[in-house]
């Protein structure tokens, strides 16, 4: 298991239960090792969010909180645990910490990009034209956690 100081501890969520909540700060964000989380557009985790005619789904790699983190924001989206799901917490002030310490050029990149993503899930939530927004941000999401597992647990 990872020792960096960010990576908290494998936090098993059970078929059912919420992991996130739309609104809600963000002093964690995870990494899915095993298992299917929903993604939800409503706090309470009632209303699926639907991409291409399915609801949008976190498998293995998929980083969950990681632009709420960078951006001090809210989660824009509440996930809700499909089957028994595996994630690795990660400590949101940890990684803000080690934001502040990177040189002002690659911290003001992080954030803009980090930012867009941002905006394009939030906007796509609210004109239901989330075949843009929800499209970039999860293959985004899946190619950084994927290679973070691939580095830290293989």
């Amino acid at each position: 298991m990872p020792r960096e100081s960010y990576v908290k501890r494998p936090l098993r969520i059970t078929a059912g239960a919420l992991l996130t909540r739309r609104g809600a700060e963000s002093f964690f964000g995870y990494v899915v090792l095993e298992g299917t989380l929903g993604a939800f557009i409503d706090a309470e985790g009632d209303k699926p969010l639907i991409h291409d005619g399915e609801q949008v789904c976190f498998k293995r790699g998929a980083l969950i909180g990681d632009t709420a983190i960078i951006t001090d924001k809210p989660f824009i989206v509440t996930t809700r645990a499909l089957v028994d799901t595996t994630v690795i917490e990660i400590d949101a002030r940890e990684i803000r910490r080690h934001i502040r310490g990177m040189p002002p050029i690659l911290k003001g990149m992080l954030r803009v990009q980090a930012e867009r993503v941002h905006q394009l899930v939030n906007d796509a939530l609210h004109t239901h034209r989330s075949e843009v927004g929800v499209s970039e941000a999860l293959l985004f999401s899946a190619v950084i956690g994927e290679a973070w597992i691939d580095e830290k647990l293989r």
